[in-house]
């Protein structure tokens, strides 16, 4: 027999900020170094219309900064006002100066601004991490235009 869970909500531990970080006090963002982490880089792009057509600066950028902190980049996905990346790193002072540099750079080069913290999260070996490849391949491809959109289902996130 299990123990009932008395708690209305399962709050996920393993994410971490853009609009999970609206009205909420500041706190420790969870990493793993054993584990990927699914970025997500969410930006004002009013000014230049589309991160689509600064792709290569954007890459150059991404690995550049991943060279010099020793970042190991799985998949990257540049769509219209945002970036998603699959990454891991042996440090978090590694992930630290990599958003930093990457951001400020980026933001500097593309005179954009961006609209929220990073978002992150804590992706599992396995089953966990085939899932989140296919879903920044199917975003990308999206974006490109090689594919309709595809409707995703919204996860509850409790206020």
């Amino acid at each position: 027999m299990t123990q009932k869970n008395f708690f209305k909500y399962n709050i996920a531990i393993n994410q971490f900020g853009g609009s999970l970080l609206l009205k909420k006090r500041k706190s420790r963002r969870p990493l793993s170094v054993k584990l990927p982490l699914h970025l997500v880089l969410c930006a004002d792009v009013s000014k230049i219309g589309s991160f689509l057509r600064h792709n290569i600066t954007i890459e150059k950028t991404l690995q550049k900064y991943a060279k010099q902190f020793g970042v190991r980049i799985y998949h990257k996905a540049t769509v219209q006002n945002h970036l998603h990346l699959v990454l891991k790193f042996n440090h978090r002072l590694n992930y630290q100066c990599f958003i930093r540099a990457v951001t400020g750079v980026l933001a500097k080069k593309l005179n954009i601004r961006w609209s929220v913290r990073p978002f992150s999260r804590i992706v599992q070996w396995g089953k966990d991490f085939k899932s989140i490849v296919k879903y920044v391949v199917m975003n990308e491809l999206e974006a490109k235009g090689a594919i309709n959109y595809q409707p995703r289902k919204k996860k509850y996130i409790p206020p």
